[in-house]
């Protein structure tokens, strides 16, 4: 609610708009209730909209926390999608940060675990901004009150079976100033951003990423310092492979180690292939979408829209035919194979052969009968737009 009122003052004065996002996760019986009274509380507010986006489906037995949390950032970046917003803000703050930060020193995390949360992170084509990091949590609550502005109580804020509950509740014990926490974290903060732009600048210099989903890296990357480089890799593979977090550091250094040799093997990592052959005599190594990892198979219906494989976005045309059924899946062996009997080869096409198994295609029974990269077919538009890009805003200090 301190996010909300306080944004609606910061878009009043220059003439924006606000959209208000609550997630209705429908894990208890009031939460609907609760959502329509966070609604009821901004309608007043000018140049503010609120949306309620609803959490269907079956819920998980184990890791409901986690899985919420996945469950609201791809209903809310879905949202952003569909309305053209580039900026989603989020309300965590300092006493957030602090408890990132102690959990995941509790655990031995890195230096790159250890700076906490990013004050600007892209998320999903959407660019999450978190303006409330360097306030505490009662600065807030002192603001709404203020304001005589009313707020929710999560229950699952006190339940000692999540982590956070019980770091929040061994803090409060201790009488920790979550101010007293930047003293702690701006060092490794500095040494993340640092990090951050050398591996930034590392990919300006070695990296191509292609329309078609690809990356290319040439042989200068291998002989960057490892740390730089497992970064730098680690985000080619987060863009190409579309997951939410890079492997492991061990075996992206394991990874590195392989491609410093001469003559070395392909590979899979983080859902990707990793070919180690030269293409055109440009690069050390191409890193295309693992194809036999592609799980994404949708049913669709003419116009419809989707992001696909969190890689694609998908436009279907609206005048297919409706009396067919379509579904939006991977090219695979098979979609490959009918291409070579039915319509021509492939052989020479731009796109490269260890790709084309990836790709997004749209069928028609048991034919394909679009596949946009690759130029065959048509009813189908896809844009290759990664979950995660390469390189962006890195990791950015909210002070």
């Amino acid at each position: 609610m301190a996010l909300a009122l306080l944004l609606a003052d910061w878009v009043a004065e220059r003439g924006g708009r606000l959209f208000a996002i609550t997630v209705d996760h429908g894990l208890r019986p009031e939460s609907a209730a609760e959502a329509r009274q966070v609604g009821a509380w901004l309608s007043g507010q000018a140049g503010v909209t609120h949306h309620i986006l609803e959490w269907t489906g079956p819920k998980p037995k184990s890791g409901i926390q986690a899985a919420a949390r996945a469950a609201r950032y791809e209903l809310m970046t879905d949202f952003c999608r569909a309305n053209g917003i580039l900026h989603l803000c989020v309300a965590h703050q300092l006493d957030d940060q602090w408890e990132t930060y102690s959990m995941r020193a509790e655990r031995g995390g890195t230096e790159h675990g250890l700076s906490g949360m990013s004050g600007m992170r892209p998320w999903r084509g959407a660019r999450i901004l978190r303006p409330l990091l360097p306030a505490p949590k009662r600065s807030l609550v002192e603001f709404l009150e203020k304001r005589k502005q009313a707020w929710v109580e999560d229950p699952s804020n006190s339940n000692r079976n999540f982590e956070r509950v019980r770091q929040r509740e061994r803090q409060a014990d201790l009488a920790l100033d979550p101010r007293a926490s930047l003293v702690v974290m701006r060092n490794v903060w500095g040494m993340r951003q640092n990090a951050e732009r050398d591996a930034a600048t590392l990919l300006a210099r070695t990296l191509a990423i292609d329309p078609n989903g690809f990356a290319l890296l040439n042989q200068e990357f291998a002989a960057a310092p490892a740390p730089i480089a497992m970064m730098a890799l680690g985000w080619v593979l987060q863009t190409v492979g579309g997951a939410d977090y890079a492997p492991a550091f061990s075996r992206r250094r394991a990874a590195l180690a392989r491609m410093e040799s001469p003559g070395w093997p392909g590979f899979t990592l983080g859902g990707c292939e990793v070919i180690g052959k030269s293409w055109e005599n440009l690069s050390r190594a191409l890193l295309c979408r693992d194809w036999g990892a592609i799980r994404d198979r949708r049913l669709v219906t003419p116009g419809a829209s989707l992001y696909w494989d969190r890689r694609f976005e998908i436009q279907v045309s609206p005048d297919l035919p409706e009396d067919r059924s379509y579904i939006v899946s991977k090219l695979g062996e098979r979609g490959v194979q009918w291409l070579g009997r039915n319509w021509r080869s492939l052989a020479g096409h731009s796109v490269p052969e260890p790709v084309r198994k990836g790709l997004a295609a749209l069928w028609a029974g048991n034919e394909p009968i679009a596949v946009p990269q690759l130029d065959f077919g048509s009813g189908m538009k896809a844009r290759f737009r990664p979950h995660q890009p390469a390189t962006s805003c890195g990791f950015t200090v909210a002070y």
